[in-house]
């Protein structure tokens, strides 16, 4: 019996299961009879004289297996319903029994089904269900004669089947004998096996399902002999669609003398036929599922373990990784670096036939025939996610945690979207003689592929490129098919779970590569070494080769004249490597801020050529500092995922383009290719454009890291965060980072980015990957990594103490954690600090970035750092009522999910700026100020290499009054000013009487065009204050009588000859003002200290858990009481006692107001806070108050601070000047996840005018009360919406359905600081706003 305890028949040994006459000495059941006797095969054979198979008698298969193409697109052709046959004779012509079935199985076993419990044998069917499998049988139709007669006698054939059922149920009852027969035979095996000392090899083809079913009986008899088996696998599989043959050999000892054949077994050998019992097999990822008219009685499902569920398989007859080029026929056309001219032909580009099905075995059968009809399927983008197109579940978005059941390696068998492409294509005229290669830029996250039904390969790792050799299968001048299987998730999946959306498909371009068959190159590596001096240069070049070939190299300039050349030959005795060291005088060397290129051609005969860019540029670790060319850098970078808010990771070349321009405009010299290797096309742009490149492997498993947290004992969940990872990083590195069967995985990984990305100068480090803790497989990468290219530096965060890696690493550190590193740590291992994330820019934010980067040059270990992040991750959704969003995890039904964390970066998800990035900008200048005098200013290059040549000066004055005409004009700057040096710029004399507050502008812009920016583009500015205004702008006195107050009810109506004021004395808060006759003021003027919580005040260790645990949202004003009086001036004065205090606790701010109401209209307001009680918040988030205005004062100006939002910590890059917009919303930036924003600060004044006439008006100035005619800085904000709602929002449109039907105004003497406390240190102490006592004063006229 077989392991599974199953009676199974047989039928014909040889024609049903694939032998070849003459294999195992045409050994046959009959021969075997006597071992068998329990079984009485001979008469149970003669008795089934048609062969029929019993796996026909039992359950239909569709009751235990789900039908195909249950996806999207199900439809009748994609179900392929029709291809059940009828029950044949052993040996009969026709359709095959087996199903071809889906998804990734390498299988074509028939997958029996056993009874199901409580079913009903056949025999005691009712009358109605004979009938109905009778028209069944009798509605299909029949290719030949014998399969007529065969429905003839469908009912002859049922009564067979209850005669063979009764036989089954009798075998059955023999079980037990037949185990004992076995164990006599066993003993007798082991005599055998006494004298037999070898070993046997079974060497099977990897995707011949009998290949499964022989290995466990073979295992089982090798048992019992005390022999080996080993299943051998060549390392490059699939060699042909053909079922292989059975080999054996013989490693007989001296001894031996007993032929191999006779092992054990020829008992078993019968076992293992009888287990067999499919015809010749499909091929192997067609071959899963049995076809629906297939009836089983046993079975195995999956039939073997799947490509995409097993470690051992991550490539199937995949070339070899090689660096990323392309061939051209021409000279000429390989230096125009065009794709559309080289040997390649794009695949991708248009729309394929596409079909999604929930789970690989659920995909439709067969699909990769020729012949399979999918018109009926629906069309998709390729390149594209499948997700963004409106197929599967839709976008996921996850941080940390897995989302699916963690079970490695072992990814989601349901509930794993398969989608089945077809592509239909012609090769080129140019590339019929080449050898033809089908190479994937990107598949997330595996993929079978078939050209004209027969099976090409497998691959897996979502962000690495995939190449085939098709050349055999592919035919000229002829319609080809091309069918890939994407699967959604693979074991690979547990080392791809970064932060952000799962998405898949085939996300990057599909090309067929022409490669000349007689000799072509295989693959070109590149490096550069510069001499001690970083003068002279040594170029070398090793190509491989398919064949023998004399090489020939020629080495350009950027103006395509020819600097040097070479010729080598590759021949067996180099192991077809030709290798170059050509010297170079002086070259112009490659760096981020002066990008030159050479141009390395390759050729072999006249039709073959091959274009490099070389950028000689050296990178190394020396005197513990990451050097270029012998200096130090400094990493102003950005960490980059790929981003489009329709299209997800496929990103279109404009765009990614795009995103590279911004960078440069903005300062951004380096780039971190978080957390997988990006589109090729970026690394040419990086090196055309000039950035340094962090080239990140594809690799991270962070969620193992919840799973061991959330496993800590009671007492270790108590300690510091810092402390606690240490013990969970070890932990989640036992999954997979330190477990040896994931090696090959890991190292894999580290081949795919280095070998694709080698050649290009702009990566300077290789990054093992991200947040996949430490373990011995990291070593083999780093160990693999430094073996391949010694010429670049290797960094891994996780390798906390530099153990392995050349640098230390950190995240979101506080600024006095690496100035201590830097000083200790960096200094005895001499091994430098970078931040690969900090400042992490999500919502309003980041703050105090410029006080990382002043760190970055005080302390020379501390070489810079990667902004988290480039851009916001939200993708373009509608609300129901069809509203368009940017949606977050959460918005498309995903759970779990990490709902706005993904809405991180310095750009909005459209790619346009925010403000964080613009503060980023300033503080990475290549030129600041330093100091200034009345006669000088004093500016450093921050550079790296180059001089500030490149830059003029142009200085203009700004004042109250806005820019002054005809004052201005260029600055000289002094030439050569090297990196790190210091100048002085003459301050030019400005004569003319400035009107009040006056600033010297200096604007640094480019002197010529660049690539990423044309002439006159601003890079830096300062400002010089020339002259101070501090006094205080009031109205002139026009009043012609006092101020007269009447009590109406509640209401003290307030009047002056220009202005009337009601103040409600319940509330004690002014309610209305009218000037002129026109409303002024419709909402009314309270204190206020709350404001909407940013992403940074979020967090629980951030201040904003605070405010809301001690209820300050909720906190209200209470007026104790109120007097007034008119005084010898004629003003009225009201006096108020308030408390500010929240419901719940015992806490309160004090409030002393005075109001004075001026007899030329205008109002004087000052307030005085005393904070006392228990359970006080340790910080505010605001002081000030808030009004409303009518919504027709729609024009606001201000000098102050702008034009942008800024806050204390985060308002560098606003420039002090008069500003203006016509209309309010202009002010809102408008976060994706609604918060606080849209804050100006340093402002003298504001004023907001009726957008309908502009003559009225309201004014507000701060001052101090003890010094009331002078003017204090202040922040304000107008908006349209309530702090309250801003609060409650969390998406823009819910905000805009409670936008106020007035205009909102915020003005406040102080506010909290933005920090980076949604993931980083929180706002720094000298930008908290802290619980104290405080007083300012308001002027509004």
């Amino acid at each position: 019996m077989d392991p599974w305890g199953r009676p199974e028949w047989l039928g014909n040994p040889y024609n049903n299961y694939g032998f070849r006459a003459g294999s195992f000495n045409d050994y046959t059941l009959e021969q075997h009879s006597t071992a068998l006797s329990n079984l009485d095969v001979q008469r149970l054979q003669s008795s089934n004289p048609t062969g029929l198979h019993i796996s026909n008698l039992y359950s239909q298969p569709e009751e235990l297996h789900p039908r195909a193409g249950g996806g999207r697109d199900s439809d009748a052709s994609s179900i392929q319903r029709d291809d059940r046959v009828p029950i044949q004779p052993a040996g009969a012509q026709g359709p095959t029994q087996v199903a071809r079935a889906s998804g990734p199985m390498s299988s074509s076993v028939v997958i029996p089904n056993r009874p199901k419990p409580g079913r009903k044998p056949i025999a005691q069917e009712d009358a109605a269900d004979r009938r109905r499998i009778q028209n069944r049988m009798a509605q299909r139709s029949f290719r030949d004669k014998r399969q007529q007669k065969l429905a003839d006698t469908q009912l002859e054939l049922e009564e067979r089947k209850r005669e063979y059922e009764k036989k089954v149920n009798e075998l059955e009852r023999n079980l037990d004998a037949e185990r004992r027969e076995k164990q006599e035979l066993a003993t007798q095996n082991e005599a055998m096996a006494a004298r037999l000392q070898g070993q046997i090899t079974l060497q099977v083809h990897n995707n011949t399902p009998r290949a499964a079913l022989f290995m466990i009986w073979l295992e089982e008899a090798v048992k019992q002999t005390s022999g080996e088996v080993a299943l051998l696998r060549p390392d490059q599989t699939l060699l042909s669609n053909d079922v292989a043959d059975w080999q054996w050999q013989q490693h007989s000892r001296a001894d031996s003398g007993v032929d191999a054949r006779n092992l054990t077994a020829l008992w078993n050998l019968a076992m293992v036929i009888r287990a067999v019992t499919t015809a010749d097999a499909p091929d192997s990822q067609s071959a899963m599922a049995k076809s629906d008219g297939d009836e089983t009685n046993t079975g195995v499902h999956p039939a073997q373990k799947p490509d995409w569920d097993n470690l051992s398989v991550l490539h199937r007859n995949t070339l070899p990784p090689r660096s990323s080029f392309l061939l051209y026929n021409s000279e000429d056309d390989a230096l125009s670096r065009d794709p559309k001219k080289a040997k390649a032909q794009c695949l991708s580009g248009d729309r394929w036939h596409f079909h999604l099905a929930n789970s690989p075995f659920e995909a439709p059968a067969a699909f990769e025939d020729t012949s399979f009809d999918c018109g009926k399927w629906s069309k998709i983008d390729v390149p594209g996610m499948w997700q963004m197109q409106g197929f599967g579940r839709g976008p996921h978005y996850t941080n940390v945690q897995y989302p699916f059941a963690v079970d490695p390696p072992h990814p989601p068998y349901t509930n794993n979207e398969c989608g089945s492409y077809i592509k239909r294509f012609r090769v080129l005229d140019d590339l019929q003689d080449e050898q033809l290669r089908l190479r994937f830029e990107g598949v997330d996250s595996a993929f079978h592929v078939w050209v004209n039904g027969r099976e090409i390969g497998y691959s897996q790792g979502s962000r690495n490129p995939s190449e085939f050799d098709i050349t055999e299968y592919v035919k000229r001048g002829e319609e080809n098919v091309l069918a890939v299987r994407v699967y959604q998730f693979c074991d690979g999946s547990y080392i791809e779970d970064q932060d952000q959306w799962w998405l898949s498909g085939i996300f990057r371009d599909v090309f067929l590569l022409g490669f000349p068959k007689k000799v072509h190159f295989e693959d070109v590596t590149i490096q550069t070494l510069l001499d001690k001096e970083y003068r002279d240069a040594t170029l070398q070049v090793r190509v491989r080769t398919s064949a023998k070939a004399t090489v020939r190299l020629q080495l350009l300039d950027a103006d395509h004249k020819l600097v040097a050349e070479g010729e080598a030959t590759a021949d067996d005795g180099t192991k077809l490597m030709a290798d170059f060291a050509i010297p170079v005088k002086n070259p112009e060397k490659w760096t981020a801020e002066t990008p030159y290129l050479y141009k390395a051609i390759l050729s072999i005969g006249e039709d073959q050529f091959s274009a490099h860019q070389v950028g000689f540029r050296q990178v190394e670790l020396k005197d513990g500092l990451i050097k270029v060319n012998g200096m130090r850098v400094v990493f102003k970078g950005a960490n980059r995922h790929e981003h489009h808010p329709e299209s997800g990771r496929t990103v279109p070349y404009e765009f990614l383009k795009n995103d590279l321009l911004l960078m440069k405009q903005h300062n951004i010299n380096a780039i971190r290719t978080s957390h997988q290797p990006n589109d090729t096309r970026l690394y040419d742009l990086a090196d055309e454009l000039g950035f340094w490149l962090m080239d990140e492997a594809d690799l991270e498993c962070h969620g193992f890291e919840i799973i061991a947290d959330a496993a800590l004992p009671p007492e270790q969940r108590k300690l510091p965060f810092a402390e606690r990872q240490r013990i969970t990083r070890s932990d989640a590195a036992k999954w997979t980072s330190d477990k040896p069967e994931w090696h090959d995985a890991y190292v894999d990984r580290a081949k795919q980015v280095v070998h694709r990305d080698k050649n290009h100068p702009s990566v300077v480090l290789w990054s093992l990957g991200n947040e996949a803790f430490y373990g011995r497989n990291h070593t083999a990468m780093r160990d693999w990594i430094r073996a391949e290219d010694p010429t670049r530096l290797i960094h891994y965060e996780p390798d906390q103490d530099a153990e392995y890696m050349d640098m230390y690493s950190r995240m979101y550190p506080q600024i006095s954690d690496i100035i201590e590193l830097a000083k200790k740590e960096c200094k005895q291992k001499m091994k430098p600090l970078v931040l690969c994330e900090y400042i992490h820019a999500m919502g309003t934010g980041p703050g105090n970035i410029k006080e990382y980067v002043d760190t970055f040059y005080k302390y020379p270990q501390l070489q810079g750092g990667w902004v988290w992040e480039w851009a916001n991750h939200g993708l373009l959704t509608k609300a129901e009522d069809g509203t368009p969003f940017y949606g977050y995890g959460g918005d498309f039904g995903d759970i779990p999910n990490d709902e706005n964390f993904v809405m991180d970066g310095v750009l909005q998800s459209d790619h346009t700026p925010n403000s964080g990035l613009l503060e980023y900008k300033k503080a990475l200048e290549p030129v600041q100020f330093v100091s200034a005098s009345a006669e000088r200013v004093t500016i450093i290059n921050r550079q790296d290499f180059a001089t500030l040549d490149f830059l003029v000066c142009r200085w203009s004055v700004v004042s109250e009054k806005g820019p002054i005409p005809d004052m201005g004009g260029k600055l000289s700057i002094p030439s050569s000013i090297r990196p790190g040096e210091t100048a002085e710029l003459a301050v030019p004399e400005v004569n003319a009487e400035l009107p009040g507050e006056a600033f010297l502008m200096l604007s640094f812009r480019l002197r010529s065009n660049t690539p990423w920016a044309d002439a006159g583009y601003e890079l830096a500015w300062a400002q010089v204050p020339l002259a101070r205004n501090t006094t205080l702008d009031t109205p002139s006195k026009t009043g012609t009588g006092p101020v007269v107050a009447t009590l109406s009810g509640s209401t003290l109506e307030i009047a002056s000859h220009t202005s009337q004021w009601s103040v409600d004395i319940a509330r004690g808060a002014l309610s209305r003002w009218r000037k002129n006759g026109v409303e002024v003021i419709s909402r009314p003027l309270v204190p206020s200290f709350y404001r909407a919580p940013t992403d940074n005040d979020a967090p629980a260790s951030s201040y904003g858990k605070d405010w809301k645990g001690r209820f300050l949202h909720l906190a209200d004003t209470q007026t104790r009481g109120m007097k007034w009086h008119v005084e010898d001036n004629g003003s009225l004065v009201v006096r108020m006692e308030q408390k500010f205090a929240p419901p719940v606790l015992s806490w309160s701010i004090d409030l002393a107001s005075e109001y004075t109401f001026e007899t030329d209209g205008s109002l004087s307001i000052k307030i005085r806070g005393t904070p006392s009680g228990l359970n006080l918040p340790k910080t505010l988030p605001r002081i000030g108050v808030t009004l409303g205005l009518p919504k027709s004062f729609q024009k606001v100006e201000w000098f102050g601070r702008g034009p942008g939002e800024s806050y204390k910590d985060m308002k560098l890059s606003q420039k002090v000047g008069r500003h203006a917009v016509q209309s309010v919303g202009a002010l809102w930036s408008g976060p994706e996840f609604p918060q606080e924003c849209s804050n100006r600060t340093d402002t003298r004044w504001v004023k907001i005018a009726e957008r309908t006439h502009g003559k009225t008006s309201l004014t507000a100035q701060f001052f101090d009360p003890s010094e009331s005619s002078t003017r204090r800085l202040f922040d304000f904000m107008v908006s349209h919406f309530d702090v309250k709602d801003i609060d409650e929002a969390r998406h823009p449109y819910e905000l805009d359905r409670k936008a106020q039907d007035a205009t909102i105004l915020r003005l406040d003497a102080d506010h909290h600081g933005l920090g980076t406390g949604s993931c980083g240190p929180k706002t720094l102490d000298e930008y908290v706003l802290k619980t104290a006592p405080f007083e300012f004063g308001i002027l509004l006229h």
